[in-house]
């Protein structure tokens, strides 16, 4: 992840390149982002959220929060 003073960005590493997964107004939807991708295509790769249902709330209750 990345920030650029006013949205967050994310990004995964995979098949030897790195691939844009967009840009979010909260760093826990980019998270969430992250690990769906990481779900998906990495099964080793460390994760920010135990299970998908906890980052889809806490990447909501940050959208609320703004």
């Amino acid at each position: 992840m990345s920030f650029n003073g006013k949205r967050w960005h994310a990004y995964i590493n995979y098949d030897r390149r790195s691939h844009y997964l967009g840009t979010f107004d909260t760093k826990e939807q980019a998270a969430h982002a992250y690990d769906q991708a990481a779900r998906a295509r990495k099964k080793e790769a460390p994760l920010n959220f135990r299970s998908a249902e906890e980052g889809a709330e806490a990447a909501a209750q940050a959208q609320a929060a703004m």
